[in-house]
């Protein structure tokens, strides 16, 4: 006798081969080359200035200390970067080399007042571009770039982090803030990375209490070409920036209940900082230094910042023993 299936029992058959089938072909594994993340890349987070204050107490836009042993490192261009196209070709070559192998966190873009403005724009967008390549390629933290205050719509058009203001052009920071809150709205500029000068300790803590920046260059520690007219016994010392620091933290805790959520700025040391003597402001209270031709004018500018990094690492470790 012949066994004819039903038109019900075909159905049910074919859905259980289906079903097997569908999870035999779901649960083979992809290789790992084939596989989709399952994150999507996002833009940075911009900073928010309300945010709690880290530990160690220093603005998030500088890459958080591992330890407190970490120190900061800026470079400034030399004024003549964008005195002609070759300049700046050999100011883009110094940082080229440094970027991919060691990054400073700050780079400072101060060219004198007659430059061209196409060639100044040109220097700071190909610094901002060399900084996003360096990230894709190295994960690691990004530099920032900031420019002088005479040049705050270059920064602007250029996609720059922000401006150092002059000591003379503190009035202007809430304008220069708004500017790139404006621009910001448009081209996803973040909010803007606001540095300034000092050359006292009253001075920084005016700028704190009116302006409160993100960082300070403080000095002038020894005697430079930037500041020729003062001699030996004219410049402020390698102390001023550690007592400027101390002078922010005592502030703070006068004012905890009311500034409990800033950050502290990073206090950096400037005026005649080269290898031989980055550890000494350091070891007197400075988050880092600032330098201009000890990097930019070496022949070796990757072996002088890494010496640099060391030096002013053990000055740190050093302080901490004693």
């Amino acid at each position: 006798m012949k066994f004819v299936a039903s038109p019900l029992c075909c159905l049910l058959a074919m859905i259980v081969l289906l079903s097997s089938y569908q999870s035999e072909a779901f649960s083979v594994e992809k290789p790992a080359s084939a596989i989709t993340p399952t994150t999507t890349t996002q833009q940075p987070k911009p900073a928010d200035k309300n945010q709690q204050c880290p530990q160690n107490g220093v603005a998030s836009w500088f890459p958080q200390p591992s330890s407190s042993s970490t120190t900061y490192l800026a470079v400034i261009t030399e004024p003549d970067a964008c005195a002609s196209d070759q300049r700046v070709e050999e100011t883009l070559a110094v940082f080229q080399q440094i970027l991919w192998t060691a990054p400073p966190d700050l780079i400072s873009v101060r060219v004198n007042a007659d430059s061209q403005h196409n060639r100044v724009v040109r220097l700071i967008a190909s610094l901002v571009q060399m900084i996003q390549q360096q990230q894709q390629d190295t994960a690691s933290p990004s530099t920032r770039v900031v420019v002088t205050s005479d040049w705050v719509d270059a920064a602007i058009q250029a996609k720059a982090h922000g401006i150092h203001v002059k000591e003379s052009h503190r009035t202007k920071i809430p304008a220069i803030r708004q500017a790139f809150q404006q621009a910001g709205s448009t081209s996803a500029l973040p909010p803007a990375l606001i540095g300034t000068s000092a050359h006292s300790v009253e001075s920084a803590l005016n700028a704190l209490v009116q302006h409160h920046p993100d960082y300070f260059f403080v000095g002038t520690c020894y005697v430079t070409q930037t500041h020729p007219e003062k001699g030996s016994d004219d410049v402020e010392g390698p102390s001023l920036p550690g007592m400027v620091r101390h002078a922010m933290e005592e502030h703070s805790r006068h004012q905890q209940q009311q500034d409990s959520k800033k950050e502290l700025p990073v206090v950096l040391a400037i005026g005649g900082i080269d290898a031989t003597n980055c550890h000494e402001p350091v070891a007197l209270g400075a988050h880092g230094v600032a330098t201009i031709r000890a990097i930019l004018q070496a022949k070796d500018p990757i072996g002088v910042v890494k010496d640099m990094r060391m030096a002013m690492t053990r000055a740190n470790l050093h302080k901490e023993t004693q």
